[in-house]
């Protein structure tokens, strides 16, 4: 059976950008650690993105929640490491 690593929203915002936090940051060698074991492994490795485009701010979840954060294309929007 074919097994899957799914590495989900650990992108620079989420870590060190707008809502980043010290602990996030904290993350980045055992993931990376276990990203690689996943490879050796012949494992798939899955990465989903908070993606956002620049009107966040006017949607729904931007009134809720009003950071900027994951503008695709933008550094903050990049995988972290």
């Amino acid at each position: 059976m074919k097994r899957a690593l799914i590495i989900i929203d650990y992108q620079t915002d989420f870590v060190a950008g707008s809502l980043g936090f010290p602990a996030a940051r904290a993350l980045e060698a055992p993931i990376c650690s276990r990203i690689d074991a996943a490879r050796r492994a012949g494992d798939d490795v899955i990465f989903t993105m908070d993606t956002h485009s620049e009107d966040y701010l006017q949607t729904r979840e931007g009134r809720a929640l009003p950071i900027i954060h994951c503008i695709k294309g933008t550094p903050g929007w990049a995988l972290f490491g």
